[in-house]
């Protein structure tokens, strides 16, 4: 079964319209390319993701790892409502 085009578990893991459309990180990127940018983030929770990954990387591991639980969870719910 195809999934469906916003599944639930993108908004539950902050992948919901918080990023902005496909416009707006396209111009985000073309403008870090033009600033000749290392590191282009198309949203400053992503800086922050990354600021607490750098400072405790084995936290941050452990975090992806109950995040990754929790997304593998509602997918599996998602799934069994639907029936595929």
């Amino acid at each position: 079964m195809a999934e469906p085009a916003s599944p639930p578990w993108r908004a539950f893991i902050g992948l919901g319209s918080n990023l902005g459309d496909r416009r707006s990180l396209l111009r985000q990127a073309i403008e870090g390319l033009r600033a000749e940018k290392f590191v282009i983030l198309p949203h400053e929770n992503v800086a922050q993701y990354m600021k607490l990954k750098t400072e405790n990387y084995d936290r941050w591991i452990g975090g992806m790892v109950k995040l990754r639980r929790r997304v593998a969870a509602a997918r599996a719910a998602f799934y069994a409502k639907e029936g595929g």
